[in-house]
């Protein structure tokens, strides 16, 4: 609403060089937009998780979307109880989760501060948007 007030005092005064920092505003806060929905939303490419491809065969036991759509409830626990009793296995199934949740983390950080950099921008080309309406006005 402030950026639309903004922009209106700028139409009745302003040159066409004034929407400069208004329309930087709003592709800002769109990137913003975006990059809060990357960090809500992260892709991953499991490929890029593990180094042997047949282990992209293997479901995961410890995720928790593979565990609620693969197994019915007593299927699972056989199958846990069999991971459990394997320590090679049981060791990699947990290195490879913590290894995906990893790049989850990393990936959602990384888009956390891209969007915090698109807003203090945004409220940036606010502030000259403001005064360039203050010095035309």
């Amino acid at each position: 609403m402030m950026l639309y007030n903004l922009v209106n005092a700028l139409s009745k005064h302003g040159s066409g060089c004034a929407y400069i920092a208004p329309l930087g505003c709003a592709l800002l806060l769109l990137l913003t937009v975006f990059f809060c929905a990357s960090a809500l939303n992260p892709r991953i490419n499991p490929a890029d998780s593990v180094a042997d491809p047949e282990t992209l065969k293997v479901p995961s036991h410890l995720y928790f979307g593979v565990i609620s759509t693969h197994w019915k409830r007593e299927q699972y626990v056989r199958e846990f109880n069999e991971l459990m009793v394997n320590p090679d296995a049981l060791v990699r199934e947990i290195a490879s989760q913590v290894h995906v949740n990893a790049q989850i983390a990393s990936d959602k950080m990384a888009a956390t501060k891209r969007a915090i950099w698109m807003l203090t921008s945004a409220v940036g080309a606010l502030a000259v948007t403001a005064l360039v309406v203050l010095i035309q006005g």
